[in-house]
């Protein structure tokens, strides 16, 4: 009793706003400040709301400190000598969410005036002396509010919108909803959710016309290949097209009925085979193949090269996007070894001298013998069964030995 007597309120009382979803600038008084959080005293009077949950980073709310606080009441005699019944709560809140001082009076929170709870909680007598202070202070602040002077209009339009707040949230539904703290939670999920949808909606959308412009223009060199018609549908050309995989598509279907394919050898169309292969490359310092084994495999290698620079040609007409450079749409640094392998020579033998790696030659006599088997597929829907046969035979003259599959 006699410490309740002496307990003197520190002066002045510290006083600030805190947000929470359901009550907007809360005042309260604060009773103990750390790094991490504040112990604060609120008070309202009898038939107002007390604090409720609030989630800060999912951590902490009104509702989770309110276990563990006293919630009681205390009559309080106001300044036109009424008496009122005040409920107050003690809780604990992050600094976080202390967002701004009630008044210019309070410039920051004062560490000296705040070591009177270390003791121990409050009893409900140091309660009340602090909730009078509290009162008159605020009834102070109301009072002095009226005489403000001109200077300090702005300040009034403030405190004016203040009050517009305030009123439009408790007209709002969502302020007697005992769910609003969770609701207001995904406003932020919605908000970074929404975010990512329009991120994603741009990525999609972007560049459209320039995206069906290129459509349309790769369209026009397959109608001009006989690969589609005007209505994209896929033309008899085209279904022998769509066996080739890993190389162009139009070069090896053009070169497949040029009708070339029957006068070479069966060393000089494996070795013709390599140069429809771009993924597998020889360093720049190796030399381009220039060997001709007969007039048929020259003719058959200038038909290649020709066709290559009409489809470059007809790609930069419609400003296709593709590689426009005709060494790289084209490898010409591997025929001749593939000859040699085809023609039955080691691998030692095939490889001496030619400065090229062991690993990409043995890679470009597999893609070879895939190239191989994709013409043998086109021979196959075509019809013609005697050149599939013989493309099926050519395969022990590349798989075999160290690149055997």
């Amino acid at each position: 009793m006699n410490d309740a007597l002496a307990f003197q309120p520190p002066q002045p009382l510290q006083i600030v706003e805190v947000v929470t979803a359901k009550h907007i600038f809360k005042e309260m008084i604060v009773l103990r400040s750390t790094a991490t959080k504040c112990t604060m005293l609120y008070i309202a009077k009898e038939g107002e709301s007390l604090p409720v949950s609030f989630e800060e980073n999912k951590v902490l709310s009104f509702e989770e400190a309110k276990k563990n606080s006293r919630n009681a009441s205390v009559a309080l005699q106001g300044s036109d000598g009424s008496t009122n019944i005040h409920a107050y709560e003690v809780i604990e809140v992050y600094n976080a969410m202390i967002t701004q001082a009630f008044s210019n009076r309070i410039k920051q929170l004062n560490e000296k005036h705040l070591h009177f709870l270390d003791k121990g909680k409050l009893i409900d007598k140091q309660v009340k002396l602090i909730a009078k202070e509290y009162l008159s202070i605020r009834n102070n602040l109301q009072i002095e509010s009226l005489k403000v002077s001109t200077k300090r209009k702005k300040f009034n339009e403030i405190i004016n919108q203040r009050e517009q707040v305030i009123t439009q949230l408790r007209d709002s539904k969502c302020f007697s909803c005992e769910q609003v703290s969770y609701h207001m939670s995904q406003i932020e999920v919605y908000e970074r959710y929404k975010t990512q949808m329009e991120e994603i909606d741009k990525i999609l959308t972007g560049n459209v016309d320039e995206k069906e412009k290129d459509f349309e223009n790769r369209n026009i060199i397959l109608s001009h290949y006989k690969i589609i018609d005007s209505d994209y549908n896929l033309l008899f050309k085209g279904k022998v097209a769509a066996q080739v995989t890993a190389v162009d598509k139009i070069l090896l279907t053009e070169f497949f009925f040029s009708g070339l394919i029957n006068d070479l050898t069966d060393q000089e169309l494996l070795a013709l085979c390599s140069v429809f292969i771009t993924r597998e490359r020889a360093s720049g310092a190796i030399p381009e193949c220039g060997k001709q084994y007969s007039d048929k495999f020259g003719d058959a290698l200038k038909f290649v090269l020709s066709t290559a620079e009409k489809l470059i040609a007809l790609e930069q007409e419609f400003t296709v996007i593709e590689e426009q450079n005709l060494s790289k749409r084209l490898n010409m640094k591997f025929y001749e070894l593939v000859y040699d392998w085809a023609d039955g020579k080691s691998f030692a033998d095939c490889v001496d001298g030619t400065g090229i790696d062991e690993g990409a030659v043995v890679k470009m006599i597999l893609a070879v013998n895939r190239v191989r088997a994709c013409i043998e597929q086109m021979a196959t829907v075509v019809g013609d069964n005697a050149l599939a046969s013989r493309l099926k035979e050519l395969d022990p003259l590349t798989n075999r030995g160290i690149v055997k599959m």
